[in-house]
């Protein structure tokens, strides 16, 4: 079980920044398939802040979860139901602001739900 948090936390990790670096470099969303006109109705103009936004909260959040569990740290899987949850509200919320993303909104909301019930199977079997 450990090692699937683990996996589940660095794909989340790795898309988040990914994700974010894009969005940071591109800020007009063309060069990876999106429009500006996804941002109607949200408090942005542009795809920068919710780049930066999303490299600080989900990777940085996530990246902080794999540290703690990689090193056996006695509170890592509180980290890593905060990651869960973090992105569980982050994706509600987008799908409140952007009702065109659902099909890699529900995508996330799984990883979202996985993470968490890992997270808790993990704190049943005392594993970490």
């Amino acid at each position: 079980m450990r090692v699937i948090l683990i996996a589940m936390l660095l794909l989340l990790a790795l898309t988040s920044v990914v994700t974010g670096l894009f969005m940071i470099s591109n800020p007009e969303g063309g060069r990876f398939g999106l429009q500006l006109s996804l941002l109607n109705g949200t408090p942005f103009s542009s795809f920068l802040i919710p780049g930066i936004l999303m490299i600080v909260v989900n990777f940085g959040l996530s990246t902080l979860a794999l540290y703690k569990i990689l090193t056996n740290n006695y509170n890592a899987l509180l980290y890593c139901y905060a990651s869960g949850i973090v992105l569980g509200i982050w994706i509600i919320m987008q799908l409140m602001l952007i009702p065109q993303s659902l099909m890699l909104c529900i995508y996330y909301l799984m990883l979202s739900s996985l993470i968490i019930l890992t997270t808790t199977q993990l704190r049943g079997e005392g594993a970490i």
